[in-house]
């Protein structure tokens, strides 16, 4: 298993008081699969581009 015990601050994010499932978004945000949208915003209620989804994608392949 992954040692999900890592998590980034989310308060970076101008609008982390939106985040649901602070802890997974926090581990993710630290493993780089999840970066935010720029200008401190993490968007979580926002949907992914292909783009993203690939970029997610691939930084979970590395991880194995």
């Amino acid at each position: 298993g992954y040692d999900v015990t890592a998590a980034a601050d989310l308060n970076k994010f101008s609008d982390a008081d939106q985040i649901s499932g602070m802890q997974d978004m926090a581990w993710a945000n630290t493993k780089g699969l999840i970066n935010g949208r720029g200008n401190g915003i993490l968007d979580p209620q926002g949907k992914a581009t292909r783009a993203e989804t690939v970029g997610s994608c691939i930084a979970s392949a590395r991880m194995s």
